[in-house]
């Protein structure tokens, strides 16, 4: 959109362009410049500069005449309105303004620009003018003359974008009441629509620029003509929808725009477009388009130039539509039509026809029905001219309904790919009633062509006539189905082709008459085709003039030459001729009749097909018919002249010859391997009129027979196939034969193969005078070894005479009775297999066995006996043959022996695998029996099983009350799973028999099994429950003699629980039935627990234990389980139930922690007694059902141990949450927190220290928890100091920790009677000095927070690194504050530490939380300052903060928010804590262990740590071909210097190469050590380590840094690995 500044601009110069001295004026309302103008009167304003914002031409109407007038509103237009010689700028800001007419506005030689604020279509309103309820919109020159040309009117968009027409361009919009549009003589830029609905529009003599829909109109009489329309953007030029219409002389050119619909689009009826130009619409879908039902529509004259899709066409469902006259050049598709009774006609088309859409393509003239329901018959096509269509010259469609009855006449189609081409275009149905004649195709691919479709239907009663095919390379290709293309007519046309003239597929009811066909290679093919006709064409070709394949029909009356004239031609007596005149193949059936066919290699050749021939002339030709594989076949009445063969029959049955006349012939009939019935046949100079070899015939005499040679000659095809006795062939064996006729033997020879050539032997001869000569008998002989061999035949049919050599030698064997003897003497049995008893002796061979192979055959004797016997030795194996003779010196060839025997006396023996011992204990009630013996020969294994009842140990086959159990028999090596059923002993003995029938004998078992499923328990006897001392002797007490056992032990500290223990296996024991337990640890629990096996391998596992238990259905059950149960933390205690006794524990039970109180699906459990407690009748719980079959219906699955073990070795913890308090002067009360239940307590006071304490008061015994204390009427002068003694069970003893309190100042406070802030300071003004003074001191270093170490012990933070410890952080203080600032209780870690109470004030001043922490989410944070921080973190009611010298992580967090929730969990009242301290429980117990962790830690140890984390090396590697370069960084940031320092690397020497260090340092080749010298504090320095690559194989360097630091040598390193 231009801008403001630029268009004050444009206006201010068109003012000045058109100021001149006239005066200028306005009649009626004169505007004013910025204001509304609204017109009431009739106003006239002349040669005016006018700004305004909206303009409303109400009453008198308005007239502007050279004026410039620049309005920011909306236009109104009320009453006639006209606008002469003017510059009108409409700069509206959005649609809304628009150009609105109510009346007429007359635009005349005037200059109209339009702001185009929003967009057509998308925008708020018309983006232009709107023609409202009988509204005119009148644009034209001044003097309405289309010649002269500097007065026209000129309309145009601000802001057009060619690349975003719709945004930036204008239209001329109605809803549709106006009263149309005159447009005249003027020029048109950026319309996109004008859409109007009034008659009589008239747009004539205009120029447009970059529009689109200059008409979108709906009144009738439109006259839209002599304009001139450049580059249409987006849509159509013109859409018209009214009716009477004029389109003429108009000129479109160079719509390039990809999105361009065309220029004329028709909807309404009697419609002319004549006349126009339009050139260059590449982008166009459609130029010319009847859409609708639009119809009596003449499109004539045109002339269309380059058109990428439709020309002309018609989509509609209209009619009466006639296209003609027109002339269209370089268009792919030309004229498309659809409707009723079209006529195109005397239309010229050039380059046309084309589609470059994939599979499919373009015509020049298509008809098509398409999706249309309506009507689509009587298109008439004619007189058109169409020169080079690239693919199509006329095609057809498809239609959705039944359709036809079109004629395509007159037409000339020049340099096509198809001149016709019937397709399917995506719809069902094929046209109907299609006549194609009189029309001319020259110089074209195919003539007439259609594709099939199975999915189309129809396409019936085509008539293809009188038409000219010249120069095509095929003339007819259609292809059709059962259910399209039926009924062709193809008559009187003449065709001259280069490939085949014509071919059909699958057409029915076919009629080919009356044409004139010349081919360059085959007249007419069909195939698949059914009910044809050919009749009385003229067809001459140079290959084949009718083929048929698989298709049934009559050929009649047609002329059919051979004209060949290829290198590769047949010739008949040198004459050149085609290849066949007509060959039916593949289950033809044909009449083939009165037909002429001369000149072809076979005149008519008949191949697996059926039918007649008859009253056919054949001349010159090898063959003239030609029957081959074929049957039922007649030819009669057919003349044959000039054939070397007139017929010859091939294969075939049950042809019939009968009444042809056969002349000039060399063999009249020739028949091979068929049958033939001959009958009243003329022959006639011939030489020989009947040949029959390998065939059948019947023949009744002989008449009219004229041969000079013979009338008959029968022949057999006869071979000889000479091979040995066992099917081998015996190649070029020479052979001879002769017969009775004539005795000279004619020689011969076989093939490679063994089999001779064929003989076609003569047996049968009738001479010229019907004598008849018989040739048999024949006969053939044959030489081997010199013998004559010689067969007679009567030779009746084609034979292989089989000639067989004597070659084979006699086949013989020998046996035994069996393969395996228990007798020396062994009988063998000969045995003549042969079937020739030509035999003479045989020869006995013997192989013996020596034991590990076969010796040499050795030769026993000759014998013809059939039965002899042989002496072997025991334990040994004898192989046999026979070599056997026959009286031809045949000898027979054994490279196997016939039989072999074995003498076999020795017992076998078999035992079990796997089994070592003769004696085992078990509990697994499956026993895997796997036998096997090292003979080979065994037969069978028997498996006895005998058991015993007695479980004592070891007895023996021998004890009394053995049963045999089972008797098991086995053929081969094999296992099984054996199941013991009862407790006891079970004996296994395995006998094996071989195939001698030998059996093996044994005393004993193979093995005896002892079998106990159930281990035996281990027992400790009393084990303490509690124990003082660092050593303890545990006995243990087993139940069997036999166990073996391995012991484990796992710790927990009595003050923190675990949810998951570490075990620990105790080394083992010396074997006695003590366990000694030594080092054992303070204050830890100590779990033991052992895990068993006895002899028979059953485990016990009590950390694995699963127990069952048979309910009796009482209310209160108990069952004890085995072992001390660990039911919390990560270790399960389940209870299942198999309540309806199917197997099957699917009822799973929850623990319940109130035996008074349990829910339906809870069980009790007692784990300090062992026990389970189901249900009661009064308390609930689940109560099992009663289990009567015993089947153990409760089973517990849990984690056990045999004892549990509290270890005190160290003295009882002190007392804690020491504090005094007086309540008055006359009653100090001193409070204390027990931490551990303990045998005694003892309050204990003195007033002097040095004089010793005093008991006042024993607790006996003394649990754990609060105690309080109270001194009554203490001496008022004194000051009291008090402490706690701790007395264990174990005799030992601790101290508290002591507490006092002056009576003088508790006196002074009490007694006081003056005012507060004259006296001594209030909390509320001692808390923020104290806050400030506490910040302060921190901020110097921490002196409050600090103490010394007091243990030499390390915990777990400290590690030891070389002679100094290092530890992370030291805990100093814990502080619990109430969320309001108040402090609940403090626990310090240093001697010396901040008062309590200031520590809390500085803390709520520090983080100033009480007013708004507790309404956000997370942790507080923390305060550094140095090393030390103060750690927050918070619960719903109270915060911890903790005093931390060193770094910590978020561990250390985590433990500090436990211990808050711990405390708020058992403290349900804080929410409304009243500040009373006391009422806080358990809070030195949980803080307690966060200060333990880190109290053998130390300041020191914590510097140390941050100065081994200040001191570091880091490494960056390069790597160059054979050049390694590492860049070396040392770091201190520690605050001193570090001395003495080396750099050590470390490498593989067969990898790397040293090569230096830059800068330059001493080196020391015995110490492999660069000399550094000193780093300063806070400094870096840097290095370059050069190595050479010895290798590409990966590789790691160590880099050492060693140095001297705070008087310590320490070291770090860095790795390199290299690739």
């Amino acid at each position: 959109m231009i801008k403001k500044s630029l268009l004050a601009l444009l206006f201010l110069a068109i003012i000045v362009f058109n100021t001149n001295e006239a005066d200028a004026e306005c009649n009626g309302v004169t505007p004013t410049d910025g204001e509304d103008w609204i017109v009431g009167e009739l106003t006239h304003c002349w040669d005016e500069s006018i700004e305004v914002n909206e303009i409303q031409v109400n009453n008198g109407g308005l007239r502007l005449e050279n004026v410039t007038l620049l309005a920011h509103g909306k236009i109104t237009i009320n009453h006639p309105t006209s606008w002469e010689k003017s510059t009108i700028i409409h700069n509206s800001s959005s649609n809304d303004d628009h150009i609105l007419l109510q009346s007429q506005l007359t635009i005349k030689g005037t200059n109209l620009t339009i702001n185009a604020p929003e967009g057509v279509y998308s925008g708020s309103e018309v983006e232009g003018i709107a023609l409202g309820d009988n509204s005119k919109l009148i644009i034209t020159d001044m003097d309405n003359n289309p010649l002269t040309h500097n007065d026209v009117s000129t309309i145009s968009s601000m802001n057009w974008n060619s690349s975003d027409p719709y945004n930036g361009g204008l239209e001329f919009y109605s809803y549709g009441n106006d009263n149309g549009v005159v447009l005249k003589n003027s020029i048109f830029h950026h319309l996109i629509q004008i859409k109007n609905h009034g008659d009589d529009v008239v747009i004539s003599n205009n120029t447009f620029f970059n529009c689109s829909k200059m008409q979108q109109a709906w009144g009738n009489r439109l006259i839209f003509e002599n304009n001139r329309i450049y580059n249409v953007t987006n849509d159509v030029a013109v859409r018209y929808w009214g009716n009477n219409g004029s389109f003429a002389n108009n000129y479109f050119k160079d719509h390039n725009v990809t999105a361009s619909n065309g220029a004329i689009h028709i909807i309404g009826d009697n419609t002319e477009i004549v006349n126009n130009k339009f050139i260059n619409l590449n982008s166009s879908n459609t130029i010319l388009g009847l859409y609708g039902s639009a119809s009596n529509t003449t499109i004539s004259n045109n002339t269309i130039i380059n058109a990428n899709n439709f020309a002309i066409a018609m989509f509609g469902s209209g009619s009466n539509n006639t296209i003609k006259e027109n002339n269209l050049t370089n268009v792919a598709q030309g004229i498309w039509g659809r409707g009723e009774n079209i006529f195109i006609n005397d239309n010229k088309l050039h380059e046309c026809g084309w589609d470059d859409s994939p599979g499919y393509v373009g015509g020049c003239i298509v008809i098509a029905g398409g999706g249309q329901a309506t009507r689509q018959d009587n298109v008439t096509i004619q007189n058109n001219y169409i020169i080079n269509a690239r693919e199509v010259g006329f095609m057809t469609g498809t239609a959705s309904r039944v359709w036809g009855n079109i004629t395509f006449s007159n037409n000339s189609i020049t340099n096509a790919s198809y001149s016709v081409f019937f397709t399917s275009s995506g719809a069902t149905y094929r046209p109907d009633n299609v006549t194609i004649f009189n029309n001319n195709f020259s110089d074209s691919t195919f003539g007439v062509l259609s594709y099939r479709n199975y999915e189309n239907r129809l396409g019936n009663n085509i008539i293809i006539r009188d038409n000219v095919m010249w120069n095509l390379t095929r003339g007819f290709d259609i292809e059709g189905t059962t259910l399209i293309h039926n009924n062709i007519i193809i008559s009187n046309n003449k065709i001259y082709t280069n490939e085949t003239s014509m071919t059909f597929d699958e057409v029915h009811g076919l009629s080919v008459f009356n044409n004139t066909i010349f081919s360059h290679s085959s007249g007419l093919v069909l195939t698949g085709s059914v009910d044809v006709s050919v009749l009385n064409n003229d067809l001459e070709v140079s290959r084949n003039g009718f083929i048929s394949l698989d298709s049934s029909g009559n050929f009649t009356g047609n002329s059919i030459t051979g004209s060949c004239n290829e290198i590769d031609c047949k010739t008949v007596y040198f004459t050149e001729v085609a290849l066949s005149g007509i060959k039916l193949l593949d289950r033809s059936e044909f009449t083939i009749e009165r037909n002429n066919l001369t000149n072809f290699d076979i005149s008519i050749n008949i191949t697996n097909s059926n039918g007649m021939a008859s009253f056919n002339i054949l001349d010159l030709s090898n063959i003239g018919i030609s029957i081959y594989s074929s049957q039922d076949y007649l030819a009669s009445n057919n003349i044959l002249t000039n054939s070397i063969t007139p017929v010859k029959v091939q294969d075939s049955e049950d042809i019939s010859l009968s009444n042809n006349n056969f002349s000039h012939f060399l063999v009249g009939i020739k028949t091979l391997n068929s049958t033939i019935n001959l009958l009243g046949n003329n022959f006639q100079n011939g030489e020989l009129c009947l040949e029959f070899i390998d065939s059948e015939y019947s023949l009744p005499d002989y008449d009219n027979f004229d041969c000079s040679d013979s009338y008959v000659y029968v022949k057999y095809n006869v071979r000889i196939n000479v091979l040995t006795d066992d099917g081998i062939p015996s190649p070029n064996h020479q052979y001879y034969y002769y017969n009775d006729f004539e005795s000279e033997k004619k020689y011969s020879q076989t093939n490679l193969d063994g089999v001779s050539n064929y003989m076609t032997l003569t047996t049968l001869k009738v001479d010229n005078s019907g004598l008849n000569i018989n040739f048999n008998n024949y006969y053939f002989g044959y030489y081997h070894n010199q013998i004559l061999n010689e067969i007679e035949l009567d030779v009746n049919k084609n034979i292989t005479l089989m000639a067989y050599l004597d070659t084979s030698a006699p086949s013989t064997t020998l046996s035994t009775s069996a393969s395996l003897l228990n007798t020396e003497i062994i009988t063998l049995f000969f045995n003549k297999t042969s079937e020739k008893n030509d035999l003479m002796e045989y020869d006995l061979y013997v192989l013996k066995n020596d034991g590990i192979n076969f010796a040499q055959w050795e030769y026993v004797g000759t014998y013809n006996e059939s039965t002899i016997t042989y002496e072997g030795e025991d334990g040994t194996k004898y192989r046999f043959k026979v070599i056997s003779k026959d009286i031809y010196g045949n000898v027979e060839i054994k490279t196997e022996h016939d039989c072999e025997v074995e003498l076999d006396s020795q017992l076998p023996e078999s035992f079990f695998n796997n089994i070592n011992e003769d004696y085992y204990f078990t509990g697994n009630s499956e026993i895997l029996l796997d036998w096997d013996s090292n003979d080979e020969d065994i037969d069978n294994y028997e498996i006895n099983i005998f058991y015993n009842s007695d479980t004592t140990p070891y007895i023996n086959h021998n004890s009394n009350d053995w049963i045999l159990h089972h008797n098991l028999y086995f053929y081969d090596r094999d296992s099984l799973v054996y199941n013991l059923e009862n407790i006891g002993h079970y004996g296994f003995k395995l006998v094996a028999k071989d195939y001698a029938g030998n059996q093996e004998s044994k005393t004993a078992y193979d093995f005896i099994v002892n079998f106990d499923p159930k281990s035996d328990k281990l027992t400790f006897a009393d084990i303490p429950e509690r124990w003082g001392e660092e050593t303890l002797e545990i006995n243990i007490d087993s139940s069997n003699l036999f166990l073996d056992f391995s012991l484990f032990i796992a710790m927990e500290s009595i003050d923190y629980s675990t949810n998951k223990m570490t075990w620990y296996e105790l080394s083992e024991q010396d074997g006695s039935e003590t366990l000694l337990l030594e080092g054992l640890l303070d204050r830890t629990k100590y779990y033991l627990y052992a895990q068993s096996i006895d002899l028979a391998g059953n485990i016990e596992n009590p950390l694995n234990s699963t127990e069952l238990f048979v309910s009796n259905g009482q209310y209160d059950q108990k069952y004890e389980i085995n072992y001390i149960p660990l039911a919390d933390g990560n270790y399960d205690f389940s209870v299942i139930i198999d309540n309806d006794f199917d197997g099957k524990y699917e009822t799973v039970l929850n623990r319940g922690f109130n035996q008074d109180d349990l829910n339906l699906d809870e069980y009790f459990l007692d784990a300090t007694n062992k026990t389970i407690i189901f249900g009661g009748l009064t308390n609930g719980g689940f109560i099992p059902n009663e289990d009567l079959n015993e089947l153990g219906n409760i089973k517990v699955q849990y984690s056990g141990v045999h004892a549990i073990i509290e270890v005190y070795t160290e003295n009882p913890l002190p007392a804690q949450e020491l504090n005094v308090n007086p309540t008055n002067i006359t009653h100090i009360i001193f409070d204390y927190n027990i931490p551990t239940n303990s045998e005694t307590c003892k309050v204990q006071l003195t007033t002097n220290i040095t004089k010793g304490w005093f008991n006042e008061e024993i607790i006996e015994p003394c649990y754990k928890g609060e105690y309080s204390f109270t001194l009554v009427s203490p001496q008022l002068d004194k000051e009291y100091f008090f402490r706690i003694l701790v007395e264990n069970e174990f005799g030992k003893t601790s101290y508290s920790d002591s507490r006092s309190i002056n009576m003088e100042d508790v006196v002074k406070l009490y007694t006081s009677t003056e005012n507060t802030e004259t006296g001594i300071l209030g909390m509320d003004s001692i808390i923020p000095i104290t806050a400030l003074i506490g910040i302060i001191m921190l901020s110097f270093g921490g002196i409050l927070l600090y103490r010394s170490g007091k243990d030499d012990i390390l915990d777990d933070n400290v590690n030891i690194i070389e002679s100094k410890p290092v530890a992370k952080y030291k805990v100093e203080e814990l502080y619990l504050i109430y969320k309001d600032g108040r402090l609940i209780r403090n626990i310090s870690a240093v001697e010396v530490k901040t008062d309590s109470e200031i520590m809390s004030g500085m803390l709520t001043a520090i983080n100033d939380f009480v007013q708004d922490s507790f309404n956000t989410e997370g942790d507080l944070g923390s305060i550094d300052y140095g090393n030390n921080k103060i750690i927050l973190q918070r619960e719903k009611h109270s915060y911890l903060a903790a005093v931390v010298y060193g770094e910590i992580d978020n561990y250390f967090k985590g433990k500090m928010i436990n211990a808050v929730r711990k405390i708020e969990e058992q403290n349900k009242t804080i929410e409304n804590w009243n500040g009373d301290s006391s009422t806080i429980i358990n809070v030195q117990r949980n803080l307690e262990p966060i200060i333990a962790e880190t109290e053998s830690a130390t300041r020191e140890m914590v510097d140390n740590y941050f100065a081994e984390k200040e001191i570091a090396i880091t490494t960056a590697y390069e790597r160059n071909g054979d050049n390694t370069t590492i860049k070396i960084n040392l770091s201190n940031y520690s605050s001193t210097n570090i001395t003495d320092c080396k750099i050590i690397p470390e490498f593989n020497e067969a990898l790397l190469g040293l090569s230096g260090l830059s800068p330059t340092v001493p080196y020391y080749f015995d110490k492999n050590t660069f000399e550094i010298g000193d780093i300063k504090s806070y400094n870096e320095v840097q290095f370059i380590l050069k190595m050479k690559n010895k290798s590409n194989d990966l590789t790691t360097i160590e880099l050492k840094l060693e140095y001297s630091h705070k008087g310590r040598v320490s070291s770090t390193s860095s790795n390199v690995e290299i690739t």
